[in-house]
């Protein structure tokens, strides 16, 4: 009973965190409950799009005069800067009153429950691929579509729904900027027993630093799903586990 400590399940195993600065903290915490040591690198950080962008303020206006049928939500992130954006308009959770919401995962619903809102769609698996099955029977043809994501993302979501009949908009309400972590986080990442990605944009930005070389990297990579492993892959990582 004493040795609870060295019991728990990642005890003795350093772990490193590689993505965004503002997103670090809670995958962080997480491993450190299972016992683990986390290295935190952090390979980006992210900005709010300006709100004058012509494509953002054209989606608000007809975001404010109720437009659009259905909004899609691709990351809790989205959700967030979204909200900032209609806050600055001064509108709430009730300017959704009568859209159907889409969230591409858990993390996504419950950022959106946190303002009082539940998604009408919610994959079974959480990427794109999932949330178009989740769509799949939703009637498409003239609906008029929101999809609010980072300023850089996979375009499989809106051309799919495009070809299905919708009229789709895609609203940037976010950009991912590089970060230069510092030598020495790098060097002990590169002594870790686990490298984890959650996104295809980490891999990029940790690749980018030119600190890693990933064919001579020790640390077992782990990805949050297949397009993360995809993009691990392409850089010369070689994925020893991808989250189901």
């Amino acid at each position: 009973r004493l040795a609870w400590f060295e019991r728990r399940p990642l005890f003795g195993v350093s772990v490193v965190a590689a993505r965004s600065q503002n997103r670090i903290s809670s995958l962080a915490k997480q491993i450190r409950n299972l016992g683990g040591t986390v290295i935190e690198v952090p390979v980006s950080r992210t900005e709010a799009v300006d709100p004058a962008r012509p494509e953002v303020s054209e989606a608000l206006d007809q975001f404010e005069a109720g437009r659009y049928d259905l909004i899609c939500f691709t990351s809790p992130t989205g959700v967030t800067f979204f909200f900032d954006l209609i806050k600055s308009r001064g509108l709430d959770a009730r300017a959704f009153a009568g859209y159907e919401l889409a969230a591409i995962g858990p993390s996504t619903a419950r950022e959106l429950a946190g303002h009082g809102l539940d998604a009408d769609y919610l994959p079974d698996r959480f990427v794109t691929e999932g949330m178009l099955k989740a769509l799949e029977k939703v009637p498409m043809a003239d609906r008029e579509v929101l999809v609010a994501r980072a300023e850089v993302g996979r375009d499989l979501l809106p051309d799919t729904l495009r070809q299905r009949g919708a009229r789709v908009t895609v609203m940037p309400v976010y950009r991912m900027v590089p970060e230069d972590p510092p030598q020495a986080v790098l060097a002990r990442a590169a002594e870790a027993g686990f490298l984890t990605f959650t996104s295809a944009s980490s891999v990029r930005n940790l690749l980018a630093t030119g600190a890693i070389d990933p064919v001579a990297f020790s640390p077992r990579v782990v990805t949050i799903g297949p397009v993360t492993s995809e993009a691990a892959r392409e850089a010369g990582f070689e994925v020893a586990i991808e989250a189901e």
